[in-house]
């Protein structure tokens, strides 16, 4: 399932009060804004929210209220969960308009039982979130595409080292493997362990992940001929196990370039690379987050990525949320792919094509950069000459 509207509050009434209005997203999406204007704070709210439903994770928030919207090709899927003091005082949950979960106080509701067909109710502990506590592929299923969502959730801060310090160990004594107990590659969700999603990816895809990789490297500037996770020679073993680090070469230099030894840059474009083709290559519904994207590198090569992480998601079972202040980046992104974040206080509003359509359709036709947009404040209304 992919995410197709939020809304999400904290602390109502109060001075830390903080509110995201409700907003629609597509298969692409850019949120743009000035500096605190709540772009990364969103994202963080969608990956607590994944953490508590797909990692069974103890429920750390204060407060919290989410509503969000999921839907596939045949199903929709409406979720709220409210947090005070720590503690879950409402859930519901309906599908196709039919509800599934209902709580309200802490403590206890009624759960959807396939077997019975009926409503039955349950109690629980106030800190614990019944949609993941209930979890029961036979007399609930109907959660289990919640859960996969929420699982599959990736968030990569672009503006960091994305892993760029981080090596794959494994044992000297066994052939290297990310294969779990089922004989499945394990899937990665430490954003920093890109040397194992490298090495699950080839393990599972083998030669076309590493042609995948390379020709996306050469789309964006970077001319390599190879990609390799080799032995990261010189330096001890950590734990009894072997360090495994990233390498690529270069057409044009004569050894191979190491992690290490790439650029921030580089190295942060890589790893968005070999994380995003896991996720195509795949080919299951999933949900990639990037703050910051382009963070780093040069215009011509932020562009590049850019262009490629839309070209290769837009008609594919990956959405992709990504948030950008960058004037370059926002005058390359197409418009249509836009949600423009305002926060007045504490509320966060959000201008895009499906809630202000004619501010976007005309503004087009004035022949001014997607940043005069902007910064013009015409995706409130008319500009006036």
């Amino acid at each position: 399932m992919h995410l197709r509207n939020y809304k999400y509050s904290e602390f109502p009434g109060m001075p830390q009060a903080w509110e995201v209005e409700k907003f629609s997203l597509d298969e692409v999406n850019l949120l743009v804004g000035q500096n605190a204007s709540g772009k990364s704070r969103v994202l963080n709210t969608i990956v607590a929210l994944s953490m508590f439903l797909g990692r069974a994770q103890p429920m750390t928030w204060r407060s919290g209220h989410w509503e969000l919207t999921l839907s596939d090709e045949t199903n929709v899927m409406i979720i709220t969960l409210d947090v005070e003091d720590g503690k879950v005082v409402g859930e519901r949950l309906t599908l196709n308009g039919n509800d599934k979960l209902l709580r309200e106080g802490v403590g206890g509701g009624s759960l959807w039982y396939e077997k019975q067909q009926e409503m039955v109710e349950f109690a629980i502990p106030e800190t614990t979130v019944a949609m993941i506590a209930r979890r029961d592929s036979l007399q609930h299923p109907y959660l289990e595409p919640l859960f996969a969502w929420a699982e599959r959730i990736r968030f990569y801060h672009f503006s960091t080292d994305l892993g760029r310090q981080t090596l794959h160990l494994v044992s000297p004594d066994t052939k290297p493997s990310n294969f779990d107990a089922d004989g499945e590659v394990k899937a990665v969700v430490d954003p920093n362990a890109v040397v194992e999603q490298y090495s699950s990816g080839y393990q599972k895809f083998s030669d076309p992940f590493d042609h995948a990789i390379l020709a996306d490297l050469a789309s964006i500037g970077y001319d390599c001929e190879d990609v390799a996770a080799v032995h990261a020679e010189g330096m001890p073993f950590i734990g009894g196990n072997l360090p495994i680090m990233l390498q690529v070469k270069e057409r044009d230099l004569a050894v191979p370039t190491t992690q290490f030894n790439m650029s921030t840059g580089m190295f942060r474009a890589l790893a968005i690379i070999i994380h995003l083709n896991y996720s195509l290559m795949s080919g299951i519904r999933s949900t990639i987050l990037i703050d910051d994207i382009g963070e780093g590198l040069d215009f011509a090569r932020s562009k590049s990525l850019i262009n490629l992480i839309i070209d290769k998601c837009r008609d594919s079972k990956v959405q992709i949320i990504m948030t950008s202040n960058d004037r370059f980046v926002m005058n390359e992104v197409s418009l249509e792919y836009w949600h423009v974040l305002s926060r007045s206080g504490g509320t966060v509003s959000i201008f895009d094509r499906n809630n202000s359509q004619r501010e976007f359709e005309s503004f087009k036709y004035l022949g001014l950069s997607n940043f005069d947009f902007f910064t013009s404040g015409a995706f409130r209304g008319p500009v006036i000459h």
